[in-house]
């Protein structure tokens, strides 16, 4: 057996699917970092090779620590990159929503009236009265 059982691999495996998913959105990379281990390895398709979590970080910014012509041909890089700029799809309209996670729904009640107790989860009552099966 592992030194680790399945729940807490996929528990860490979610977590990291929150943070990644949170920094996409964030544009802050730090949180999805900070799960990285001090001596990471990650592989960037435009800058190649970054070894450890601190440099991991601050991959976006790592055109500032350049000199020479290390630099400039990231720039240079960057530059044709933005020219397709104009190619780019419009981003995808934003829909909201809600969803549970886990199997488990949290408790459900009538705001303000509590004492009515829990809501079952279900369907509208004109389709079918009985808590749906989950």
């Amino acid at each position: 057996m592992g030194e680790w059982s399945r729940a807490e691999i996929e528990e860490a495996f979610a977590e990291y699917q929150r943070r990644a998913a949170a920094s996409g959105a964030s544009g802050d990379w730090r949180p999805w970092t900070d799960l990285f281990t001090e001596d990471a390895e990650y592989i960037e398709h435009l800058y190649g090779k970054m070894q450890g979590r601190q440099v991991i970080y601050e991959w976006d910014r790592l055109v500032n620590h350049l000199r020479g012509p290390d630099k400039d041909r990231i720039v240079a890089l960057q530059k044709q990159l933005a020219a397709f700029d104009k190619d780019k799809p419009p981003p995808l309209p934003s829909v909201p929503g809600v969803s549970d996670v886990g199997a488990k729904a949290p408790p459900v009640t009538i705001p303000k009236k509590a004492n009515l107790g829990e809501i079952e989860p279900g369907f509208l009552s004109v389709f079918d009265e009985q808590p749906a099966l989950i």
